[in-house]
């Protein structure tokens, strides 16, 4: 898979022509596209590469570009054009430039590396599930579906927006890098979910009381709003409702798998994958 390069005079005209004109594909070339789809996906962004700017593509820049302190247009600008190849370039040195033929191959080696590196557990042949946390200033990061779940092993890699950040003030964050063996359960005896079978070392949002020995934090589905609110306080949380095509997609893979029973739960931030 080559993963090329794109900058603005190259390609931020382009795409903001074919945000805002009819005849949108006279103004882009579809393999642009999916390479930015690829990039975003590659660092954890749930992007279908499909070659098409519609509405899911847009969200996901505006998203990025929010992560990242740009002004969230949705439109391919400078910025965004830079500090996502910024990233690129620090995932394709940490390989010398070799490239996989598909994007599960080659996340899988990414996260076999990074795991390693961690002392983490990951098993090619199960379900891992990851949390990614958007390294920003604590009063952005909070409250916002800004992060991304994954799953990724035993053939499957895919990708929710969620947060791993509580919704609501004076409440506990999970602390990372951290891994913790999560087994299926109800959320308020009520709704499927994961639930921690190991001790959780947490924070106290805002003052930095370090914690430890609970296990109050499920893994579970969010509300739909652009807010987290009351859905968290402290839980990790898939962006979509209890009933939504996201949720029903994750519990898929993880509650409704008869041959996985425990699931590993590993959370980092931004930082740690791509410092």
């Amino acid at each position: 898979m080559e993963l090329k390069k794109y900058s603005y005079d190259n390609m931020a005209n382009k795409l903001y022509a074919f945000l805002k004109n009819d005849n949108k594909w006279d103004y882009v070339n579809s393999n642009e596209i999916s390479t930015i789809q690829t990039q975003l996906k590659i660092i954890g962004y749930p992007c279908k590469v499909d070659g098409a700017f519609g509405n899911v593509t847009e969200n996901i820049i505006k998203l990025f570009q929010l992560n990242n302190n740009i002004d969230n247009t949705g439109i391919y600008c400078n910025n965004t054009s830079i500090i996502l190849n910024n990233y690129i370039n620090k995932f394709v040195k940490i390989y010398d430039n070799k490239m996989y033929n598909d994007i599960y191959e080659t996340m899988l080696i990414f996260y076999t590396d990074i795991f390693f590196k961690y002392n983490f557990v990951f098993n090619h042949n199960e379900i891992n599930i990851i949390g990614i946390r958007q390294n920003m200033k604590s009063d952005l990061r909070l409250n916002r579906y800004d992060d991304s779940i994954i799953l990724i092993g035993n053939g499957i890699y895919e990708i929710f927006i969620g947060s791993t950040d509580p919704g609501v003030n004076n409440a506990y964050i999970i602390q990372a890098p951290q891994q913790i063996k999560y087994y299926k359960g109800l959320h308020h005896r009520k709704y499927h979910c994961l639930r921690p079978k190991e001790n959780q070392i947490i924070e106290y949002s805002g003052y930095g009381i370090i914690k430890h020995g609970h296990k109050w934090f499920n893994l579970h589905a969010g509300g739909s709003s652009r807010y987290v609110n009351n859905w968290s306080e402290g839980c990790q949380v898939i962006k979509g409702g209890w009933h939504g095509k996201y949720y029903k997609k994750f519990l898929k893979y993880t509650y409704d798998n008869n041959k996985q029973i425990e699931f590993n739960y590993t959370l980092f931030t931004s930082n740690d994958l791509f410092k």
